[in-house]
């Protein structure tokens, strides 16, 4: 499951540079704020992408990628330690920066671009 979620994932991100590169060449004049923000999300998605990649990698490295039955699972321990605060797994502190925190500051630069932008028309 992983795999076919991290192979769609790339695919939207295929999908963002492409919208990224019409931006490019369709809105030359934006001011420089717009582009701020537009090449902030693209900067976040792409070390959003690379970070899940390489946790995917290193599960299948070690052999660690069978014990997990869906993409909810992944940030599990796979060793069945209960979590006391202590000892996060590398792959649930990945997925907890890069899906949560990445994702939603996408999110908040997005509706704050779009809020902004409802107070000016």
């Amino acid at each position: 499951m992983q795999v076919v979620a991290n192979l769609f994932n790339w695919l939207l991100y295929g999908v963002l540079t492409v919208q990224l590169y019409l931006y490019y060449l369709a809105f030359p004049n934006d001011r420089a704020w717009t582009k701020a923000a537009v090449y902030t999300v693209y900067v976040l998605e792409t070390i959003q992408v690379i970070g899940l990649s390489s946790v995917l990698l290193s599960l299948i490295v070690t052999d660690d990628f069978s014990s997990h039955d869906s993409w909810l699972s992944f940030a599990s321990f796979p060793s069945g330690v209960p979590f006391n605060g202590a000892g996060l797994d590398h792959a649930l502190l990945v997925h907890v920066l890069l899906v949560d925190f990445v994702g939603g500051l996408c999110l908040l630069i997005s509706a704050a671009y779009s809020v902004f932008r409802r107070i000016i028309s």
